[in-house]
């Protein structure tokens, strides 16, 4: 085993080895992190969605994800028009209006052109679902959420992002799920 692989003799990716080797970096805005760890979010939430072989649908997780994923995408905007990203908690209508008008106009925009739905309606009515589904197990009766519709929303709030900051882009093939026009449903492999 080298010193640049793992037990498996795997090498492992460069941007690794350059953070276990300790070596300095840039330090990365707050926004692009916060954007980054979002994105992180939205490719669980699309794994839970996978069906096969291979794979276990979990639906109630990938809501949790895709709301958590939300939310982050519109602290990472706030971040980069100079607003505190904390700030809004788990209210992604709250975070919304924290946008600029311009910003929110575009969000809309994308939104209904996927969609057909309006934004400001589904980010009230999408605000509980991160604190109300991450412990379902305390749900009492009957209680559903529009997977795809919310599927559309970080798609929606993503490729806004990606738009402004190109730089972001997922790779290629985690992109076009992002961007699919088929949102919170199963994804057969």
């Amino acid at each position: 085993m080298t010193d640049d692989s793992t037990s498996h003799g795997t090498p492992l990716p460069i941007e690794i080895m350059r953070a276990l080797r300790g070596q300095k970096r840039e330090p990365v805005p707050e926004h692009q992190r916060i954007f980054s760890h979002g994105l992180q979010f939205h490719e669980a939430a699309l794994r839970c969605l996978e069906t096969g072989a291979d794979a276990t649908f979990l639906p109630t997780q990938s809501t949790v994800l895709l709301a958590l994923t939300v939310e982050l995408y519109l602290k990472a905007a706030v971040s980069s028009e100079g607003g505190a990203a904390q700030a809004g908690g788990h209210r992604l209508d709250k975070g919304f209006e924290r946008l600029s008008a311009p910003l929110r106009d575009e969000i809309v925009r994308q939104y209904k052109d996927r969609c057909g739905r309006d934004a400001m309606e589904d980010l009230v009515s999408f605000s509980p679902i991160f604190v109300k589904f991450r412990y379902s197990y305390e749900l009492q009766g009957a209680h559903s959420v529009d997977l795809t519709s919310l599927g559309h929303l970080a798609a929606s709030l993503y490729v806004v992002w990606i738009t402004r900051h190109p730089e972001a882009c997922a790779r290629d093939v985690l992109s076009r799920r992002i961007t699919s026009p088929d949102q919170g449903i199963p994804i057969f492999r």
